[in-house]
């Protein structure tokens, strides 16, 4: 009869022993071990890039500072005889254009102008003459207007294009850039023919 304990390992067949018989300190880890330990790793160092990251950022996740934005595109061609266009609409801010025939009946004139449904907004702009002008207090029922003027000349050559660029602010958080290219007279070696008023663009809402 064996003694209890005394038999050498290399004396037992492979695969037989289980329980208090292991000595586990001297076990390699078993692969997929490996791979957990790897993974608790890799976790451990994303949690603590979070960690990082939320301090860096006053313990708030990056997307409380994400903020999204619309594009708007907007490409309004009419005639000078055509009533006035919106050429888009963003929170509580219209903004419109205008094509019509001065007094002399040979010259276009040309009007780009903002509306708001809110109180209190503001507004700024440069012209097509490079002239800037801001409105710290821009109400219901007022218009903002970004850019107007009138064609020279009998008659007027080509003209265009001229860029037109405003901000609209409101206080309820609407936040909009636009640049506007105006054109005028483009479109025909007729002078007869060259009657339309183009605005196109784009406009940023944030």
């Amino acid at each position: 009869m064996l003694k209890n304990r005394s038999v050498p390992g290399k004396k037992l067949k492979p695969n037989t022993i289980t329980g208090k018989q292991v000595r586990e300190s001297r076990l390699a880890k078993v692969r997929r071990a490996a791979l957990a330990d790897r993974a608790t790793t890799s976790d451990q160092a994303a949690v603590a890039d979070r960690a990082l990251t939320a301090e860096a950022l006053g313990g708030a996740a990056p997307a409380d500072f994400e903020r999204t934005g619309r594009l708007l595109r907007f490409a309004v061609r009419m005639q000078n005889t055509d009533p006035e266009q919106t050429l888009f609409q963003a929170g509580p801010f219209t903004v419109k254009a205008s094509c019509v025939l001065s007094g002399g009946g040979v010259q276009n004139v040309f009007r780009v102008w903002a509306e708001t449904t809110e109180n209190d907004a503001a507004a700024g702009r440069h012209n097509i003459a490079g002239d800037s002008a801001a409105e710290p207090d821009f109400d219901v029922g007022e218009d903002f207007v970004v850019s107007e003027a009138q064609e020279g000349g009998t008659p007027p050559n080509p003209s265009g294009v001229f860029r037109i660029d405003a901000s609209l602010f409101s206080p309820s958080g609407t936040h909009v850039l636009m640049e506007v290219g105006q054109g005028g007279r483009l479109f025909s070696a007729n002078a007869s023919e060259r009657v339309h008023c183009t605005f196109a663009g784009f406009a940023v809402v944030s």
